[in-house]
């Protein structure tokens, strides 16, 4: 099969990008979404997945079965771009794959025409990836448009109505805000989200091929949609 490669504009030309997370066993149901991808955008740049590529990432098989199989048309069709979920943690095969990407595609950063896309992973305590993330921020707080990818969203409805995390709140949230961080991208919680705080966008996008969860109670002045669905 033949397959596309776009390489960045290098003006502040429009484009479009495809994200969502959570693929993991539902096979059937990711390459179908994949397929609608492909299908409802044909011209899309490249793709962002959030997380939770497998279900168990230390085991090659399930890289195999889970992720290349139903996603080969679409890694035929364009570049995607890998944020480490949880299931990826430390995984050998991941770091095997991805770490060409830099921070052994786990803490990343690239650009697209006048947009910056960071990639990260940011766990409680760990301060050498805060620092890193402050530091990739501060750098290019010029970009025209600016796009945080990690796979546990700060923000989110649940049925257990804890409102997220509230490291991420305390700690990471106010760099997106100090920083003009435009959007931030999560999966995790299988549903999609939009909150909106303080001018940052939060997408949950974590229903490529999971069971979609029940979410709860909007967020208080921050959320304009929920939807328990599979989604891109």
């Amino acid at each position: 099969n033949y397959g596309r490669f776009l390489t960045a504009p290098a003006d502040d030309s429009p484009f479009s990008f495809l994200l969502w997370s959570d693929s993991r066993t539902g096979t059937d149901v990711a390459e179908e979404i994949a397929h609608q991808m492909i299908t409802l955008v044909p011209d899309a740049s490249f793709a962002l997945h959030v997380g939770d590529f497998v279900i168990d990432g230390d085991r090659e098989a399930c890289w195999g079965e889970e992720w290349w199989a139903p996603m080969h048309d679409l890694l035929l069709h364009c570049p995607i771009y890998p944020t480490m979920g949880n299931h990826e943690e430390n995984s050998p095969f991941y770091y095997r794959y991805f770490s060409s990407l830099g921070g052994r595609g786990v803490n990343y950063s690239f650009d697209w025409g006048t947009a910056h896309i960071v990639v990260c992973k940011i766990d409680e305590g760990d301060s050498d990836q805060l620092m890193w993330l402050e530091e990739d921020l501060a750098g290019n707080s010029n970009a025209g448009f600016t796009v945080v990818s990690h796979h546990v969203p700060p923000f989110s409805s649940t049925t257990s109505d804890t409102g997220g995390i509230p490291y991420l709140q305390e700690s990471v949230v106010p760099l997106f805000e100090k920083y003009g961080v435009d959007l931030v991208v999560s999966g995790d919680i299988h549903s999609y989200q939009h909150h909106i705080r303080n001018n940052v966008h939060y997408l949950t996008s974590a229903g490529g091929g999971e069971k979609p969860y029940d979410y709860g109670l909007p967020l208080e002045g921050m959320t304009l949609t929920l939807l328990k669905t599979y989604n891109i």
